[in-house]
């Protein structure tokens, strides 16, 4: 046998086994984004069939028995109380930050953007409940995505959770009404979560009262992004619904032109305090909050009598005379209009103060102010019905790491 017959064979040897290696490494990658996607996909149809308030102690169990090991309660656990987590996870993390306990990091060295071209991209779907006497009362369902983003390593970030009160958005907390989507749709608030260097954000906030099928339409990701060659960049690829909702209340309008269309139950929902008064006279002041570095705009500044605490702490007694601020439109790009009392007229104002003991007077956000109508009064009553006094702490939208 001459030499170059053997270094043939050889050669042959190496070829043939280097091709069924990768014959075999692209099977194994096809199983897993198989397994990968098909998991997700699971559980976000088991968010979808979750009805709050509706969905019983039995089939909660049922999908915990279902997921067994990917999923974990947080502490004790029964129909009385149990918070519930069940995690999908992709790959591991080929973030540098993750690096000390990344394999595949250390495996791709300098080239993790190539090990993502080829689907290896960390994803983690992760979907929380809550139960309380028997019922199933919060959700809150996180989807976190790595893609690529000029030669680095991003992330493409969703939290969509619900809530008894839609007013603990982070872009405005106890600003009741000042979402203007709340206009269109009360039960729901679309808007970017938190500050994120190289990622995307995008939020889904929600009411037990939320259309099922529009729950669906909203939170029906793109799972394919999960585990495609190429990967999805943005937001717009993964939840195109959410970013549609987010980019449509984006809209340039004139400076102090959106009135307030929220139903006044909405509003109650949301609302800290409710106060039923009457306005006595008004005033002319500057604004004790400007600006930073402009000179103090001119506000309306009323003296009202407060006739009954309808919600909220009672930190005032009924009969008291105290100065109340509406809404004056003054802030820097405002978009609402201005809201005003009239002296002599009964009104329901949402206020929010400025110390416990009052000392300063009460002022309202925008929605702060309703006509005082038996038609108003009944949708307040409704608003205040909705809450539902939960036990455990509201599930926080913070990212799963």
């Amino acid at each position: 046998m001459t030499v170059r017959v053997v270094v043939y064979r050889v050669l042959r040897i190496v070829a043939i086994s280097f091709l069924v290696l990768l014959l075999t490494g692209f099977a194994f990658l096809e199983y897993q984004r198989h397994l990968i996607r098909s998991r997700s996909e699971r559980l976000l149809a088991d968010f979808h069939s979750i009805c709050l308030n509706q969905t019983t102690w039995p089939e909660a169990q049922a999908l915990m028995k279902y997921w067994g090991n990917q999923g974990h309660p947080h502490g004790t656990c029964s129909s009385t109380d149990c918070a519930y987590d069940i995690t999908v996870v992709g790959w591991p993390s080929l973030l540098p930050s993750r690096a000390a306990d990344s394999w595949l990091f250390r495996f791709g060295g300098r080239f993790p953007i190539v090990l993502q071209f080829v689907g290896m991209r960390f994803s983690i779907l992760d979907f929380r409940f809550l139960v309380e006497d028997g019922a199933v009362r919060r959700t809150r369902l996180s989807l976190t995505a790595e893609t690529e983003d000029e030669g680095y390593i991003s992330a493409l970030l969703i939290t969509a959770r619900s809530d008894a009160a839609l007013n603990r958005s982070e872009e405005a907390p106890d600003e009741v009404g000042a979402d203007e989507e709340l206009g269109v749709h009360p039960d729901f608030i679309v808007g970017p979560r938190g500050f994120c260097t190289g990622c995307e954000t995008v939020s889904l906030d929600y009411t037990a009262q939320i259309a099922p099928d529009e729950l669906v339409r909203l939170t029906s990701f793109r799972l394919s992004c999960l585990t495609r060659m190429l990967p999805c960049l943005h937001l717009a690829a993964l939840a195109p619904a959410l970013m549609r909702e987010d980019t449509a209340i984006r809209r340039d309008v004139p400076r102090n032109s959106v009135p307030c269309t929220t139903p006044a139950w909405a509003l109650a929902r949301d609302a800290k305090a409710i106060w039923l008064i009457d306005a006595l006279d008004t005033s002319q002041v500057l604004d004790p909050n400007p600006i930073p570095g402009e000179t103090p705009a001119v506000i309306e500044q009323d003296r009202i009598r407060v006739v009954r605490v309808l919600k909220g702490p009672p930190r005032i007694l009924p009969q008291t005379t105290i100065q109340f601020r509406p809404y004056s439109g003054v802030e820097y790009e405002a978009r609402a209009v201005p809201e005003h009392l009239i002296p002599g007229h009964r009104y329901i104002v949402l206020p929010y103060t400025n110390s416990d003991v009052l000392k300063d007077g009460a002022e309202a956000w925008r929605c702060g102010v309703i006509e005082d109508t038996q038609a108003n009064e009944r949708s307040i009553d409704q608003g205040i019905a909705m809450e539902d006094h939960l036990r455990a702490p509201e599930l926080t939208g913070a990212w799963p790491w």
